[in-house]
């Protein structure tokens, strides 16, 4: 329990401090430049301070205006937006933890603008590996192994080896292993 509170605390003290939001920012921002449909502000430094966060101006619908598009476009914000979460979690070991209709401005041509990266978690190998397995298993429907995603852990002298050689503000971190969707099991039609 004690380090869930940690972790609680930990990112409500980085929600407070736009230093922090502005590096996270930045390092999606990186990452992500010209992507054709995943946009994110860049941040203007010699104008943010701890309590104040300034970057380019970006337009797009809101959430209500975004409601009443058509399917196929609401559907295409839809995989943006999958694309952006899964694709930030295995590309750059960080997930952006602060997915609400308030943080997405929406655009005609199926582009997505994201907001607010107070909240980011950054992510080890050994995590990413850890959450693989457990989507596998849940896909498989194997409970036991889904008790047990994660909890084989590896040496400290094993796990130092494993980590990226790249800095961890690098914006364009490798995952080791790469991420990949859990392959879908067949069900009969008696399931």
């Amino acid at each position: 329990m004690n380090a869930i509170a940690r972790e609680v605390a930990a990112r409500i003290e980085e929600e407070l401090d736009y230093r922090t939001e502005a590096a996270h920012q930045a390092e999606f921002a990186a990452a992500y430049r010209g992507h054709p449909f995943i946009r994110i502000p860049e941040i203007i430094p010699e104008l943010s301070t701890r309590r104040v966060l300034t970057m380019e101006l970006a337009g797009g619908k809101r959430w209500p205006q975004a409601l009443t598009a058509s399917q196929a476009l609401r559907d295409r914000w839809g995989e943006v937006i999958y694309r952006f979460a899964v694709g930030s979690l295995c590309r750059l070991r960080m997930v952006n933890a602060d997915p609400q209709p308030g943080n997405y401005l929406f655009h005609d041509d199926g582009a997505v603008t994201f907001l607010d990266f107070g909240c980011v978690k950054h992510y080890t190998s050994e995590q990413i590996t850890a959450l693989q397995s457990a989507a596998q298993a849940t896909v498989d429907g194997d409970a036991q192994a889904l008790c047990c995603a994660g909890s084989k852990r590896r040496s400290r002298r094993s796990s130092r080896r494993s980590h990226s050689p790249l800095p961890r503000n690098s914006p364009r971190r490798s995952p080791e292993p790469a991420c990949r969707a859990p392959a879908a099991t067949p069900r009969s039609s008696a399931d």
